[in-house]
Formats: C-alpha cells, structure tokens, sequence
C-alpha cells in the first residue's frame, strides 16, 4: 500500500463577497462633499467607495454608493478608479 501525498490547494485569488448594499450600513462613516453637478447649490451629497475584482471580467471596478438628499440612494460603477469617486456621480448626473 503506497501512501498518497495530499495535494495543496492554491491560495484563494478573491476574498469575501460583498453586497454592495452594505455599503450604505454606515451613512456616519461616509464622506461628506459638495455636489459636483451643474445646477445644484448647497446639496451636500454623502458617499463611500469600494475598488472590487469582479470575476467574470477580471478587472478591478470602482463601486461608489451615494446618498442625494432628494434623489435618495444611487449605487454607481466605473472602470476608470483613477479617476476621484465624486466625479462618478458628475459624469452620471450630467445633462448631455
């Protein structure tokens, strides 16, 4: 009887899933800025971002979840995480 050596399983790549509702759980923890959009005065806008590695594109996406005082919660993507998660919301709300 010839004893087999266990195989090692490779170290995950990702980590835990995230529900990107969570990311509004703690408006406190937010940041809190002026709101970009043209238009619009004294409307302070809360928001926190999260960069995650989706699986299926393999590609790191910038997921900004905002909360507008009027307009209520917006979850928002981009694959540009270069650019300030406040400006995703400009590119967004924009009129063309």
């Amino acid at each position: 009887m010839l004893l087999q050596a266990k195989k090692r399983r490779a170290a995950p790549l990702y980590g835990k899933k995230v529900k990107l509702r969570t990311l509004f759980d703690n408006p406190d923890a937010m940041q809190e800025a002026q709101s970009p959009v043209y238009g619009e005065t004294n409307v302070l806008l809360r928001f926190c971002c999260a960069d995650l590695l989706i699986k299926r594109i393999g590609i790191m996406v910038r997921f900004v979840a905002v909360i507008h005082p009027t307009r209520g919660r917006r979850i928002l993507m981009s694959t540009d995480i270069s650019l300030p998660p406040i400006d995703n919301y400009c590119f967004v709300r924009s009129p063309l």
